[in-house]
């Protein structure tokens, strides 16, 4: 009898445990109507062909799409704005349940037909279009290095097509191919089922060491420049298996999060044409054109008139205007940003959902929230 009385005892609590947790876990994806939520994943289909075939046929693919689309979280920055200016999920006397509920009607346009250019989700989905049929490539979320990761960005903030390979002819020649665009790769990762350390020379970044570890994909990046930083910073884990809403569980937390909104254009060899980052906690743009650093200029220089020199704006296929407008315009509003990405920290910390972006320091939670707060 006392055994039975236990037994129900757990059973009972482990329910209450599952039942919190659940109401919980659902709480950002209730307020926002499932236009955010946490991630959900399946298994990937496999495809049987060699590797060397896969390889040969995908690799000029690739670096077709790496020279002909940009990374750009700019303007999906500017979307996310011109949104909430629409919805007035601007206002700043709004409160913070009432503007996060104003992201329910939010759409995520992962086309690149506009801009020519996205972040991780819509190159990662641009890129899957692009697979031959006979290929069954699907969407897999990574972890970033924690040298990359951003305060509040969701545990699986980045993306790429995988492919799940197997040889039919050859049991042994088994693994998974990743095409990555966002992070430059112009050469199709090869990552063998047996273990074995794929390296990959990244041009300035360093060199990116690939290996199979039980389910999840292990890439030790190694920087080509001394690092004082834990080499735990380092790491990039993909999952092998399909994360099926990338857009509601990655593309859209990460970003409402972001505080340095980048655009860079690339050659087919996944080197860096021009690049800039608009950070906005440090108020500044830093930026540069083939490699060539410019001193990095100050918001108030921008709202006082300064432009792009067209040569930089050109590379990056867009008028000296039109950069310096999108440049602008995400500074102009930047307290909108400030305001929705407070007010989704506000409902993690009020809730304790940490379904998307995993358990958050409770003190570097505060910090932020501090550091958000109106002038």
């Amino acid at each position: 009898m006392k055994k039975i009385t236990r037994t129900m005892f757990f059973l009972i609590f482990f329910l209450h445990f599952f039942i919190e947790y659940s109401l919980r876990a659902g709480v950002i994806q209730n307020h926002t109507q499932g236009v955010v939520q946490p991630p959900r994943f399946v298994a990937g289909d496999i495809t049987f062909l060699s590797s060397e075939e896969i390889i040969t046929e995908l690799r000029p693919i690739l670096r077709a799409r790496l020279a002909s689309t940009k990374y750009d979280r700019l303007s999906a920055s500017l979307k996310l704005i011109q949104h909430l200016i629409y919805v007035g999920g601007d206002q700043q006397n709004q409160e913070g349940a009432s503007r996060i509920a104003c992201l329910s009607s939010f759409k995520y346009d992962f086309s690149i037909d506009e801009t020519r250019g996205g972040p991780c989700v819509p190159l990662t989905i641009d890129i899957l279009n692009c697979l031959p049929q006979h290929m069954l490539g699907y969407i897999a979320a990574a972890k970033l290095p924690k040298r990359y990761h951003q305060f509040g960005f969701p545990l699986y903030c980045h993306t790429a097509v995988l492919i799940h390979y197997q040889n039919p002819d050859q049991p042994e020649d088994w693994g998974y191919i990743i095409l990555d665009p966002s992070f430059d790769f112009h050469e199709p990762i090869h990552v063998k089922g047996d273990g074995s350390v794929f390296d990959y020379l990244l041009a300035e970044k360093g060199l990116w060491s690939f290996r199979l570890v039980g389910n999840e994909i292990v890439c030790q990046i190694t920087p080509s420049i001394d690092s004082l930083v834990d080499s735990s910073h380092f790491i990039l884990t993909y999952r092998t298996d399909q994360i099926v809403n990338p857009i509601q569980a990655s593309a859209t937390p990460m970003l409402i999060a972001d505080r340095r909104l980048s655009l860079l254009s690339r050659l087919e060899n996944g080197r860096h044409i021009a690049h800039l980052n608009v950070e906005l906690d440090k108020e500044r743009v830093i930026w540069d054109l083939c490699n060539l650093q410019f001193p990095p200029i100050p918001f108030f220089e921008i709202e006082n008139g300064w432009a792009f020199p067209h040569e930089f704006a050109n590379a990056l296929s867009l008028s000296s205007v039109e950069l310096t407008r999108r440049v602008t315009a995400a500074i102009k509003h930047k307290k909108i940003l400030n305001r929705i990405f407070a007010d989704y920290l506000m409902v993690i910390k009020t809730h304790g959902d940490y379904s998307i972006t995993g358990p958050l320091d409770p003190h570097l939670l505060e910090a932020h929230l501090l550091k958000l707060q109106e002038p």
